[in-house]
């Protein structure tokens, strides 16, 4: 799902008193599992308690206590950029959630057996298991994302102990998108049922791990998938490779010869700094500097100095 921007009409409504306090619930959610969450990644919340009247809630960002080593090593990875508050102090509200069941974890077996549907490591998990009475609670959330982004100011004095934020405005949450298909959601919930009750659902299959890989087409994609793709790239590296060792060794003509051997090192390159280290899924901003460095950098590896070389061999006294 392709993050939203923020238009001047989507900042917060206007508050109707200093005292006004809005009567939908929002829950802090660290900001990196509320983007994997926005993803479809995760569809679990863990917690030591969880109050069954909470049936929705507006998911609320928190930029406080999150560390690399509580995350799931793929969520980290993918949105670790979520870390840094935004600037001016104010976060964004941009997703709703509504419960669709809750399961009481009591031992590791059921937390191994759910890996991946929630955002954290196993490790903090298991930690948080172990960490006093009671257990934990598996919230199994759908996700939506809101029609409009909300801004909401003072950020910083809201990251205390409390579960909760108390909202000063209303959020929309009539027109909304939801982050994973009803059909997709529904065989999730019912694996997760049985993984953790054992109770047998038609509906339930192998889990396939969801990572935050986020397809052309804006859509997360099962793990396989991302084999795959992965393995596909790895093949086209491989053949550009082949090819360019055959090209180096033929008696092509120099010239298409060099043409040939930096347009195939640059296609290589691309593809390796896109998906191997994940440029692709950064923001448009950092994508840019990055590509023009490189345009610039190659023209001072390799143009001019070709240009310069021609010149020099023009001009040599050994022509």
């Amino acid at each position: 799902m392709a993050e939203k921007t923020e238009s001047p009409s989507d900042a917060a409504p206007e508050e109707t008193g200093p005292a006004y306090v809005s009567d939908q619930l929002a829950v802090k959610t660290w900001s990196v599992l509320a983007r994997d969450l926005q993803e479809g990644g995760a569809v679990v919340l863990l917690h030591k308690t969880w109050d069954p009247a909470h049936d929705a809630f507006v998911v609320f960002p928190s930029y406080s206590g999150q560390r690399a080593e509580q995350i799931d090593p793929d969520v980290w990875t993918m949105w670790r950029h979520e870390l840094k508050p935004p600037r001016a102090g104010h976060t964004r509200i941009r997703d709703y959630a509504e419960v669709a069941a809750t399961f009481a974890i009591e031992d590791d077996r059921a937390l191994a057996a759910i890996e991946g549907e929630f955002g954290l490591s196993l490790a903090e998990a298991k930690r948080r298991l172990a960490d006093g009475e009671p257990g934990l609670v598996a919230v199994v959330v759908r996700v939506y994302a809101l029609a409009r982004t909300y801004k909401f100011d003072d950020v910083a004095e809201r990251e205390g102990d409390a579960l909760t934020v108390p909202l000063p405005f209303d959020v929309e949450i009539e027109d909304r998108t939801p982050a994973i298909e009803d059909e997709a959601f529904e065989r999730r919930l019912a694996r997760i049922k049985t993984a953790i009750t054992g109770e047998t659902d038609a509906r339930s299959e192998p889990v396939e791990r969801l990572v935050p890989i986020v397809s052309d087409n804006g859509h997360t994609e099962p793990l396989a998938s991302t084999y795959k793709k992965y393995a596909g790239i790895l093949a086209i590296l491989a053949t550009f490779t082949v090819g360019m060792i055959f090209i180096g060794e033929s008696s092509m003509p120099a010239v298409p010869q060099a043409i040939l051997l930096l347009l195939g090192s640059a296609i290589k390159a691309s593809l390796i700094i896109f998906f191997f280290m994940h440029l692709k899924f950064e923001k448009m901003g950092l994508i840019m500097v990055v590509m023009i460095g490189i345009f610039v950098t190659s023209i001072l590896m390799f143009v001019i100095p070709a240009y310069d070389g021609g010149h020099i061999l023009e001009n040599s006294l050994y022509k």
